[in-house]
């Protein structure tokens, strides 16, 4: 209990600064006993994922990117039909 209120009384004399510093040097000390371990964890699972072949649904993804573009373009030539054939009516009148 004694070091606690000697710990306590040399950081009630800190400046500002020297709590500042303080805070700075315990947080460099997490840092350098773990040097980034959460940050890199989504990206080393990502390379895991990709050293491991896990893209073998590409093939069907292109596949299934083909049949959309073909479908969107046959909506887009209906709608070109159809807002000509507007055009027409419209022009008429």
């Amino acid at each position: 209990m004694g070091s606690i209120e000697t710990v306590l009384r040399v950081v009630n004399e800190f400046t500002p600064t020297g709590i500042i510093a303080l805070i700075v040097a315990i947080v460099g000390l997490f840092v350098w006993k773990n040097p980034l371990k959460a940050a890199t964890a989504p990206i080393e699972a990502s390379l895991d994922q990709i050293k491991n072949n896990h893209l073998h649904d590409i093939p069907r993804l292109a596949d299934s990117m083909d049949k959309a573009v073909e479908v969107l373009q046959r909506i887009e030539l209906r709608m070109a039909e159809e807002f000509t054939f507007i055009r027409t009516k419209l022009d008429e009148k």
